[in-house]
């Protein structure tokens, strides 16, 4: 079900076994909301069938045909369902990341993914793409990521050439009110925004400003915009594990990013990553919690 008025209340007693939910009898939950049966996620999308593997007697497992050969028409109604499929993947992926904790498993549930559905075929969502390669990252798969985001930012490029692309599909929003040329220059900014995320994990930081000062940053005119630049060194230094370094540059980052005089949102919202940034690399390095929070007025 996609709303929540399809599970008729029942939405605490589903259980995700392979692409269908199983109705229980007893509440179902788990990190990720709905339970999860590992068993039958594994039979079904992680262990391969031979396209000619038949069975007389009931057996679990599905058979992901064609989806990698370029040889193969899908027409658009048949290409509408690829979405529902990577979401069974990427939610169990999720499920074992968060709920099993275990990263190694949880990133080879995307590459499967990847293998089984081709990316050149039936091409991802810019901001699918992005999430992703963020997912990949946070598994620790570097080389993952970096290729992924490249997607993502190639994706971006071609709307910041020709934003008449533009589809809901690519998944962020645009203002549906406005002149033309401001909807077209409000998905220019986006894509523009989203590849400086893009470039940031593939470790490509010159890309990853350029963009960010095309839409203003470092400027003063947006707080957001301006810590998304102002962490590039930070994420440089954490990516060559220099975590000693990276912690020098956030904690020298609090005078401009305090919490206790910001004034705006924007600024508030930085000045929190910030210090969820410096938490992050004090418990990496074991030491103690900064004994003064800067806390919001």
């Amino acid at each position: 079900p996609q709303y929540a008025d399809e599970y008729c209340g029942l939405d605490g007693y589903v259980r995700l076994e392979g692409m269908a939910y199983r109705v229980c009898p007893t509440p179902q939950s788990s990190a990720i909301g709905e339970g999860v049966n590992e068993e039958v996620m594994e039979k079904t999308i992680i262990k391969d069938m031979m396209h000619d593997e038949v069975y007389t007697e009931p057996h679990l497992g599905l058979k992901f045909r064609n989806l990698n050969n370029p040889n193969v028409y899908y027409d658009d109604v048949n290409r509408g369902y690829i979405l529902s499929y990577r979401n069974v993947f990427y939610k169990y992926a999720t499920w074992l990341l968060y709920e099993k904790k275990d990263t190694a498993r949880a990133g080879a549930v995307l590459k499967r993914m990847n293998t089984v559905i081709s990316l050149d075929m039936f091409p991802m969502s810019m901001m699918f793409e992005l999430q992703t390669a963020r997912f990949y990252e946070t598994c620790g798969m570097n080389v993952e990521a970096a290729a992924m985001a490249d997607r993502a930012i190639t994706n971006a490029g071609r709307l910041i050439a020709n934003p008449r692309l533009y589809t809901a599909e690519q998944g962020f929003p645009v203002p549906r009110e406005g002149s033309d040329a401001e909807i077209l220059e409000a998905v220019i900014r986006m894509s523009r925004v989203l590849a400086a995320d893009a470039a940031k994990i593939a470790g490509k930081w010159d890309v990853s400003a350029r963009y960010l000062k095309e839409v203003g940053a470092g400027q003063g005119v947006s707080a957001e915009l301006d810590y998304q630049l102002d962490e590039i060194p930070i994420a440089q230094a954490i990516r060559a594990k220099d975590y000693q370094k990276a912690l020098k540059i956030a904690e020298g980052l609090q005078g401009k990013y305090n919490l206790a005089t910001a004034r705006d949102r924007g600024m508030q919202q930085a000045a929190n990553d910030l210090q969820q940034t410096i938490m992050g690399l004090r418990e990496k390095l074991g030491l103690a919690p900064q004994m003064t929070m800067m806390l919001a007025p």
